[in-house]
């Protein structure tokens, strides 16, 4: 009998893992009228890309009010969206997110490059739902160094 059980542990962490290791891929999906869509799902997105790059620009844009209603880990899976719409090559390259725990969603689009004092900027639309509401960011953001930071 302890023979027969043992085995069934070794097998659940080879299922858990699969599962998880599943779960980390990125979808991407194409719409006609969006020039190219990525999707983020949760804290299982992979991208390790700059997560913190786009933080200045969101922070300044919102002016702290996504802070008073999302989670943390719904800010950190936005804050990626946003990063992975402004480094995008695309114009019009749109960024999908969910996080699957606390049901917050939203769409990043980011606009064309375009030069202020040699700066690389782009223009962004952020649209994220929550607790059956939404909540529409436009703003400016700038390359600076490693960083996007909001345009004054």
């Amino acid at each position: 009998m302890l023979v027969q059980n043992w085995k069934k542990f070794l097998i659940l962490p080879v299922v858990v893992g699969s599962l998880v290791s599943c779960a980390t891929s990125d979808q991407s999906t194409s719409a006609a009228s969006e020039a190219s869509s990525t999707s983020i799902f949760g804290f299982w997105s992979s991208d390790s890309e700059q997560d913190t790059a786009a933080h200045a620009a969101i922070d300044s844009a919102t002016a702290g009010e996504l802070k008073q209603l999302l989670n943390s880990s719904d800010l950190d899976t936005v804050y990626k969206a946003q990063s992975k719409a402004l480094n995008a090559a695309d114009a019009g390259n749109k960024v999908v997110w969910r996080n699957r725990f606390s049901g917050a969603h939203g769409t990043v689009k980011s606009g064309p490059v375009y030069y202020v004092n040699d700066r690389r900027c782009r223009d962004f639309k952020h649209t994220i739902g929550y607790d059956e509401k939404t909540q529409v960011i436009k703003g400016s953001a700038c390359e600076e160094g490693q960083r996007w930071a909001a345009l004054n």
